[in-house]
């Protein structure tokens, strides 16, 4: 049933892109997931891309074959985890990543606080893990668990947040720590959590990127500077921002967004303060651990 619903989603997406190519021809933007904190750039940015005569189309519907359309030019950029990014490259798809949105992986596993038997991976055994069945997942948690992930069950929840799926349907749950997990926290929630990169280098990885097609990924300098902008400013004024943010979508609460925002901050800018920075060293790093569990057969040599 997933993989149909993907095949629809993906036609539905490419007929849309079909139909506005005979428009004024706006730069088109996939984003990975319904709108988030993660996207937030984006919006704030609007103002700069008007002011460089850019027009910007930001596209959200669920289950796009994003990197696919990219790579097919129906699309120009698409927001891709790292891991998504290394398999289509591992396909042959001619893309490129131009920028990274998040310098750092800020997802965790999160549980409720009440069990109190939950502390770090080991100690999994025995529970529920509610995830997407992605072979990632099962990578991941192998390699941080160790004998112990036998008696690990994994239960399918698709993209169920934590609030919906704990503990109905799972015990431990994937989640970024600034958007559900924070969520949960703000309703009174309290929440375990053991963040991969804090504590294993190989995670410590720019995990959101903005990915275009190879062969016109040196030709959008005035968008990824005008997106640079929006990304600093929404790091700099996070109140205004997030009230930005809640406006344009009507989904948020401003309040929420902001707390989401300033947790994020960090994470969005490198050392010295700027947006997009690709850090190679650590996109290789990661790709041979892929490489390493069989994820990927090849690493790209232009990472």
């Amino acid at each position: 049933m997933a993989s149909l619903l993907k095949k629809y989603a993906y036609y539905f997406v490419l007929a849309f892109l079909l139909v506005a190519e005979t428009s004024a021809n706006p730069l088109t933007v996939l984003l990975d997931w319904k709108p988030n904190i993660h996207h937030i750039g984006f919006y704030v940015a609007q103002k700069f891309y008007e002011q460089k005569g850019i027009k910007v189309r930001l596209l959200h519907p669920p289950q796009t074959a994003a990197t696919l359309l990219v790579a097919q030019s129906k699309a120009d950029f698409a927001l891709a985890t790292l891991d998504d990014y290394l398999h289509a490259r591992d396909a042959g798809l001619p893309l490129k990543a131009v920028a990274a949105v998040l310098q750092k992986d800020t997802s965790c596993f999160a549980w409720r606080a009440d069990l109190t038997t939950l502390t770090n991976p080991k100690s999994f055994a025995g529970h529920r893990y509610g995830g997407w069945g992605s072979p990632e997942e099962k990578a991941v948690l192998r390699y941080l668990m160790g004998a112990a992930f036998s008696k690990l069950t994994m239960v399918n929840i698709g993209q169920e947040d934590f609030l919906l799926a704990v503990p109905r349907h799972a015990d431990i749950i994937w989640e970024y720590e600034e958007w559900n997990i924070l969520r949960a926290q703000r309703e009174g929630l309290k929440v375990g959590v053991y963040c991969p990169a804090r504590h294993h280098a190989v995670f410590d990885r720019p995990n959101l990127l903005l990915v275009a097609h190879a062969r016109k990924a040196s030709s959008f300098a005035a968008f990824l500077e005008a997106t640079s902008q929006g990304y600093q400013e929404s790091v700099r004024h996070p109140h205004v921002s997030a009230q930005l943010f809640a406006s344009q979508l009507s989904l948020f609460d401003p309040h929420f967004i902001e707390a989401s925002l300033v947790k994020l901050g960090p994470s969005l800018l490198d050392a010295k303060g700027q947006w997009g920075t690709l850090s190679s060293a650590r996109m290789i790093r990661y790709a041979q651990w892929m490489k390493e569990q069989g994820l990927i057969r090849r690493i790209p040599s232009d990472l």
